[in-house]
Formats: structure tokens, C-alpha cells, sequence
């Protein structure tokens, strides 16, 4: 018998840097694994791809698929710029990637067999619609994975003219899908509301951690205890939310300045910048940009992994999986999330035997940085090390599932 041909289409296919291309390279890298009746054939955007630039450490991930097709995307920071501020729509259909599914016809001219299944992964959104219209054409099961909502997310951020568009194209993705994956509970639940009739077509695959990563360094007491925030820093998803308060517990505690260093690293905009440049705080440590590795390293070397989450909207519920908790899952040390009060962040947080906090939660915050520099005197493990992983975001258990829903629509 042979191997059921199936496409995968996702502009964030390794060896990107980009987080969404983390999860893509763990599920694909099991799904290969599984020695299974299907054989893949990847889409994807050539390198230089802009946003995602290449990492080396990433090239492990780049195998295990029969074909691959690369797009490449005449992008350009100035272009984008320019489009902004005179015809902001325009990279809103859906996204800055927009030339990507506008080359459906080139793609299926490269494509070498009519696939039996399709197979998209999102954000950006570009690789959704590319998907749909080579559904459409070839008439093949299609399974939508999008790794965040897609109009409960975006829709606050538009203009009138791409809210319409967003919302309409969202309804023609979901009704010709077959299957579509969200990465939390909450956010199946949301478009249960939305689209009663489609509920069926809804399935939870969650954010995914690969347990072959799992390597832990021993604990450092030796030097002042470490927080480590790694990763992106944009708008209000800001260290500003515990800065502050460790500022304020050390004008009234100033022996504590000594005990402990906030170290950190990432991408951050100009809001961000201004405010860590600002700053006359002894305890921050900035380590600027560093690659995969570097932070997996900086991660292992904390006792305390710190998570900030973008504070929720009025009358909205926060339903974003951030996949870094998996990243912090796998060194073994608390998790601090400061998020909204039932997030799906604060959910997990709690399932990897962390503890979060609201945004405005200074003094629970507080208390436990005094209580976690005791501990760290005391040299208690126990208080800085989790449970162990949860079999539910394992990549190799979540792939086994995919397996199965594959197998039923084909």
C-alpha cells in the first residue's frame, strides 16, 4: 500500500527563528518519527524571510520530508513601513505575509503529487489561506492548526475595512476546513460560541514540548539567585510589571538589592527600550538578543522562570498558549507567570507546578521574592523544582493523535 501523500504548508517552517516554527519543528519532527502510512511534502517561504531570520541550531529540524517547496516573498521593512501609513489594510489581508498565498498557482505547478491531505500551520495567517485555496482546488481533507485565535485576537487591532475582511475570510477557512486545531481549551470553547454549527470540526492540540530536550543543570547556589525572563518584549507585555515592584520592596527593604539579579534577553520595541535604558536598578541584568540555544542555556541557569503575559482587555479572557512555558518546563525550575487571573497562561502555569499573579499583584509578588530568597539561603531545592512534564504537552503523544485524525479523514 502506498504512503498517503500529505502537504504541509506553513511559512514558519525551520530553520526560522521564531517561536512559532519551534512548535512546527517538535510536531513535524514526531510526526516523522512515527514511521506512520503518511509521507510529507513541505510548503514553505525561502530564507531570507523577513521577521524569521535563519538559525543554525534550527537545521536539525529541517529533514524528514520527501519534497520541499520554497516561495520566495519580495519583502521589504521600508515596503511594509510605507504601506502603513498610507494603505494600512493592505498588510492586514491578513498579514505582512499576503504574498504568499497569492502565489497558490505557482505552488501547484512545483507541487510533484496531488496530495491526500492537507496540513497548515499558523500564524502567520498566510499560510491558512494558501492552504485553503490549494484545498480548494485539489478537493483533499484540509486540518487548519492555528497556534492562536484568529478574529477573537486580531479583530481590536484592525481597520474597519480589515476587520471585515478578517472576519469573512475566518468563515470561508473554518467552513471548508475539515478539522481545525486550537492550542488551548478556552479558545475551543470561545469558537464553540462563535460557530455553533462548525463545533464538531473543533479539536484541542496543544503547544508541545520535545522530551529528547529535557536536560536540566544542577542548582548554583553559589552566586545571587537568578530570574530569567527570556524572549520578546513589546507594548505591555513589559518587565515594568515586576521591575516596579521589586523596586518598591527594596526602598523598604535595601538589604535585599543584594540578593538577587532579574537577567533577561530578546527582541525589544522602542517602548521597552526607553523604559529598561531609563532605569536605575542594580538587580537587571540585560543579555541582549541571543540565539535558541543561548537562552535554552540562560533558562537552565535560573531558579526562578519568569513569564509575562500581555494584561487582558476589558471583558475579554486571555486564551493564548505561550509555548515558552514549555521551554521552561523542560529546565526543571518554578515557573512565575504574571498574567490574568484565568488565563490559559495562568492555567498551564499551575499544571507545571508554578505559581502566577495578576499584573497588579505587587505584594503577592513581593512576597514571594522574599520567601524564594529565603529558600535560596536555605539552599531548598524543592522550592525551585517542578513536578514532573505533563504527559498532555509531550510532541510524541500530541503527534500520535494528529496520526489518528489524519488516518480518519483519509
Amino acid at each position: 500500500m502506498s504512503k498517503r501523500k500529505t502537504l504541509l504548508v506553513s511559512i514558519s517552517f525551520p530553520p526560522k527563528k521564531d517561536s512559532e516554527a519551534l512548535q512546527v519543528a517538535k510536531y513535524f519532527k514526531q510526526l516523522t518519527a512515527l514511521n506512520s502510512d503518511f509521507e510529507f511534502e513541505v510548503l514553505t517561504s525561502a530564507i531570507p524571510t523577513l521577521n524569521m531570520p535563519y538559525e543554525e541550531e534550527m537545521e536539525v529540524y529541517d529533514s524528514g520530508y520527501k519534497n520541499k517547496i520554497e516561495i520566495r516573498l519580495p519583502e521589504s521593512r521600508y515596503l511594509n513601513f510605507f504601506l502603513r501609513k498610507v494603505s494600512p489594510s493592505l498588510l492586514q489581508k491578513p498579514d505582512s505575509k499576503y504574498l504568499f498565498h497569492k502565489q497558490s498557482e505557482k505552488v501547484r505547478n512545483k507541487i510533484k503529487e496531488v496530495p491526500n491531505l492537507i496540513y497548515s500551520r499558523s500564524y502567520p495567517l498566510s499560510s491558512a489561506i494558501m492552504a485553503y485555496k490549494l484545498a480548494l482546488h485539489y478537493n483533499v481533507p484540509w486540518v487548519m492548526h492555528l497556534s492562536d485565535p484568529w478574529s477573537i485576537y486580531s479583530l481590536g487591532q484592525l481597520t474597519p475595512r480589515g476587520r471585515s475582511w478578517h472576519q469573512s475570510w475566518e468563515r470561508r477557512c473554518f467552513e471548508r476546513a475539515n478539522k481545525i486545531c486550537f492550542t488551548s481549551r478556552e479558545t475551543v470553547e470561545e469558537y464553540n460560541l462563535i460557530y455553533p454549527e462548525l463545533r464538531d470540526k473543533f479539536e484541542y492540540f496543544p503547544n508541545v514540548y520535545d522530551a529528547s530536550d529535557y536536560a536540566p543543570a544542577d542548582m548554583d547556589w553559589e552566586r545571587k539567585m537568578r530570574i530569567v525572563y527570556t524572549g520578546g518584549l513589546i507594548g505591555e507585555r513589559s518587565l515594568k510589571w515586576v521591575i516596579e515592584p521589586m523596586k518598591d520592596l527594596i526602598r523598604k527593604r535595601p538589604e535585599l538589592a543584594t540578593k538577587f539579579v532579574l537577567q533577561f534577553c530578546g527582541e525589544m520595541d522602542r517602548y521597552n527600550r526607553n523604559y529598561i535604558d531609563h532605569l536605575n536598578a542594580p538587580f537587571i541584568e540585560n543579555k541582549g538578543v541571543l540565539s535558541y540555544k543561548e537562552s535554552i542555556q540562560l533558562q537552565r541557569q535560573a531558579h526562578i522562570l519568569l513569564l509575562v503575559d500581555n494584561p487582558a482587555k476589558k471583558d475579554s479572557k486571555s486564551v493564548f498558549f505561550p509555548s515558552k512555558l514549555l521551554d521552561y518546563a523542560l529546565a526543571n525550575r518554578k515557573i512565575v507567570s504574571v498574567t490574568a487571573k484565568e488565563s490559559t497562561a495562568a492555567e498551564i502555569t499551575r499544571e507545571l507546578s508554578g505559581v502566577a499573579f495578576e499584573h497588579d499583584d505587587s505584594t503577592s509578588l513581593q512576597d514571594l521574592l522574599i520567601d524564594s530568597i529565603t529558600q535560596f539561603e536555605n539552599r531548598n531545592t524543592k522550592h525551585f523544582e517542578r513536578s514532573e512534564l505533563p504527559k498532555e504537552f509531550d510532541a510524541a503523544h500530541q503527534a500520535s493523535r494528529l496520526i489518528k485524525l489524519f488516518s480518519e479523514l483519509t
